[in-house]
């Protein structure tokens, strides 16, 4: 019988496998867990519902929209996938105005320059994003945002609202988590705590990584 390893298959198909698609639901599927494990009380983990995964408490619900690329490509709030976070979370919070609705934005890419931002001191427009979210001025990241496509009500928004405003129903509730764990990091993660969860039940450190 042929040994698969030794069927040679063609540069255009391989093209065509799914490997890294299959590769990316199973890292989704690990943070997922991840999420499940760091859940608190009575949260409920919701998967594939609001984003990949959310965690529910109370009357507020954290999403996180996990992205496995290179982990030496980058991430800004230019490119598709981080608009499309935005516009997420956008829609999500004005679907559900009684809920407190946050997202985190998590990929394995390292944060990057703007194509066409030219910030003050170099600086990165997610990193701008993070400080704007403390308290720092907005006004320069409002004008690179409003360069950008979005919906007409959230254009409205970034271009009318106070800075405040901008803060508390944006900035503050979309965080950009880069360089997060690979797939082997996060299950060296997860035998770390189910062996510690063993121990807090008396049990070999063993029983809870088999």
């Amino acid at each position: 019988m042929l040994n698969p390893m030794n069927l040679n298959i063609p540069e255009d198909q391989r093209k065509r496998q799914a490997l890294s698609s299959l590769a990316g639901y199973a890292h989704q599927i690990l943070a997922a867990l991840d999420g499940w494990m760091r859940v608190r009380g009575d949260g409920v983990l919701l998967i594939e519902i609001a984003e990949d995964y959310a965690v529910l408490a109370r009357d507020a619900v954290e999403m996180t929209q996990v992205k496995r690329v290179d982990p030496t490509s980058e991430i800004s709030l230019g490119r598709k996938d981080a608009r499309d976070a935005i516009i997420s979370l956008w829609q999500f919070a004005k679907a559900n105005p009684t809920v407190d609705v946050r997202l985190q934005f998590l990929t394995t890419a390292q944060i990057g320059n703007e194509r066409d931002g030219n910030f003050h001191n170099g600086a990165k427009g997610i990193d701008l994003w993070h400080r704007a979210a403390v308290g720092s001025d907005v006004e320069e990241l409002r004008t690179f945002l409003l360069k950008q496509d979005w919906p007409g009500d959230l254009a409205e928004f970034l271009r009318s609202a106070s800075p405040d405003d901008l803060r508390a129903r944006l900035f503050s509730r979309l965080r950009w988590t880069a360089g997060a764990e690979q797939s082997s990091e996060l299950i060296a993660s997860f035998e770390a705590r189910l062996k510690a969860r063993a121990v807090a039940r008396n049990l070999a450190p063993s029983d809870g990584a088999e």
